[in-house]
């Protein structure tokens, strides 16, 4: 066999991640919890905020990285040898491998350990001990009773206890999952006689580094090019963090044409029919595969994570805590992150919570919390968006980069007549549904009465899965974007036509729309106009790639947690 069925492998790869993680992940969380109430216990009874010198000990971490190695690996050792029939070929039984493959993972797993743990165990401590410094001084949680000040502790640290141990287990699955599966491969086959292929999970979010080595295919022996690094696999711990961080991408061993499967399968000391030997002849046979030294991924997570003009109150929002917000990196300049305020609105003759906006003036991204509840990464991405492009200089009222202004035209030429300014054949067959043809003034009327109940029918039936408040705000950023191309005549959101008064803020609203793409995704998007779709996503990143770090190498939360332990 030539080659491997991508997409069913992925398929099957993601669901064997997603089980192996789930166990992995609940078993550390259980770990961190029961630490860190060990130490709230400590303060609650002395009052004192340091010297928790029997938490988090570094044999104990031994144990969860082995844990985490020796259950992934050998859970995708087993599922490669037993399943690769449905992507390649017929494979033979392996189960008597367990054993083996147990004390080659684990090996893995220590050497992993030996790596990272040190700063992994300091740092949890370290953010023991910050927290209950900041709180000491807090009136308001000294004013608390002992009772009150426990149930605050217990919940602010089971929260991040739940968060280290998603980063540590995740960051480690990827290269624990393609080991086994490179492991298995080379016993069943022999890695002279195989060829390995990456597979990146293109969901929208992926990294442009690793969307350009999908598919990309070497020898066994050989080494993919990723990101300017050379790796041996998806996940490879000599990869820097930047490439290796939250990678959920696969790695399809298949073998050369001439291949054949080993028989009979007496042990490790075995050949091919054609007799040549393979497979592990020695304890130290693993060593070629585990060769590299692992960094410490802290080291590059602390860099990353030091966006310099990241809100200090970033993390007291709520709906903040797992998302991709690298890029805050980009920006230039102080910004002051606020909650809507309440106000009273004429039109509704009430008092309602004030919009998502940026300010470049102030520096002051609003963020309606309540009206955005549960889609605050959305509207974040998009106001940074606006404010990314005025400190990059991407966006004015006198002039826009011309990469930008390229791709609007070729957008808006699509919906638009610019001769007539009337819709053009295409765009009344691709908009029959978001709003197309209707006037500034009656946007919101025509929408609600006309457009939206047949639109959400639609998008219930083609995503079951999603709820009302997803369906409304996936289909309302698709309008703003139709209105940002069209001056309002397409879609709605922005309901009249003097918010674009300046083409600067069709352009501005545009480019926020991509940035929401790039760095949150929209799956309606996605689907009802794909190539628009990868068209934003494509223009992020070569706006990006030559700003302060690459646009395509780092997921900052994960990247900051992880450096915290």
């Amino acid at each position: 066999m030539a080659d491997v069925k991508d997409d069913k492998y992925i398929r099957a790869y993601d669901k064997q991640l997603r089980i192996g993680e789930k166990k992995q992940i609940g078993a550390v969380r259980s770990y961190y919890k029961k630490e860190y109430d060990k130490g709230l216990d400590q303060f609650l009874k002395t009052g004192k905020t340091s010297n928790f010198n029997d938490l988090f000990l570094k044999a104990q971490y031994d144990e969860i990285y082995e844990s985490i190695y020796v259950d992934i690996a050998v859970r995708f050792a087993g599922w490669y040898a037993n399943s690769i029939d449905k992507y390649i070929i017929k494979q033979l039984d392996t189960n008597k491998y367990k054993d083996t493959w147990e004390t080659i993972f684990a090996k893995e797993g220590k050497r992993v350990a030996a790596a990272r743990v040190v700063t992994v165990q300091g740092t949890a401590k370290k953010e023991l001990e910050k927290t209950l410094k900041k709180l000491m001084t807090d009136a308001d949680f000294q004013s608390r009773g002992a009772a009150e000040k426990g149930r605050i502790l217990r919940q602010r640290f089971n929260k991040l206890g739940r968060y280290q141990a998603e980063r540590i287990v995740r960051t480690e699955a990827t290269n624990a999952a393609n080991l086994g599966v490179m492991q298995s491969a080379t016993d069943v086959y022999g890695k002279n006689s195989l060829q390995k292929k990456w597979i990146t999970s293109m969901d929208g979010r992926e990294r442009s580094a690793h969307a350009f080595a999908n598919g990309q295919i070497v020898d066994f022996n050989d080494k993919f090019k990723v990101g300017g690094e050379m790796l041996d696999r998806a996940g490879d711990p000599a990869g820097s963090a930047a490439n290796v961080v939250n990678c959920r991408c696969a790695i399809a061993p298949f073998p050369k044409a001439e291949a054949q499967t080993i028989t009979p399968l007496t042990g490790f000391d075995y050949g091919l029919s054609a007799g040549r030997a393979i497979g592990l002849d020695s304890a130290n046979a693993v060593d070629d595969i585990l060769k590299p030294k692992p960094q410490q991924v802290s080291e590059a997570a602390e860099e990353a994570a030091k966006y310099e003009f990241r809100p200090s109150n970033w993390d007291d929002f709520k709906g903040l805590e797992d998302f991709d917000d690298s890029y805050l990196q980009y920006l230039k300049k102080p910004i002051k992150l606020q909650k809507a305020k309440i106000k009273y609105s004429r039109r509704l003759g009430k008092n309602v919570e004030d919009g998502s906006w940026f300010n470049n003036r102030n520096r002051t991204i609003q963020i309606s919390s309540e009206r955005y509840k549960g889609f605050e990464k959305q509207i974040l991405a998009h106001e940074f968006g606006h404010a990314i492009n005025a400190d990059l200089n991407l966006i004015s009222i006198y002039k826009t980069d011309a990469r930008i202004e390229a791709l609007y035209k070729k957008h808006s030429s699509i919906f638009m007549d610019r001769a007539t300014a009337k819709l053009t054949n295409k765009g009344k067959a691709l908009t029959k549904n978001w709003g197309g043809g209707k006037t500034s003034a009656t946007s919101n009327k025509n929408y609600w009465k006309n457009y939206r109940p047949y639109l959400d029918n639609k998008i219930r039936k083609d995503f079951p899965n999603l709820t009302d408040t997803e369906i409304k705000e996936y289909s309302g950023a698709v309008a703003d974007y139709l209105c940002s191309l069209s001056n309002n005549q397409i879609g709605w959101g922005h309901g009249w036509r003097d918010y674009f008064r300046y083409k600067s803020m069709q352009y501005e609203e545009f480019m926020a729309h991509a940035y929401e793409n790039r760095f949150v995704g929209n799956p309606v998007f996605k689907k009802y106009f794909p190539e628009l779709y990868d068209d934003l996503i494509k223009l992020v990143d070569e706006l990006l790639i030559n700003t302060k770090y690459d646009a395509t190498a780092i997921n900052a939360y994960i990247l900051r947690k992880l450096s915290r332990g």
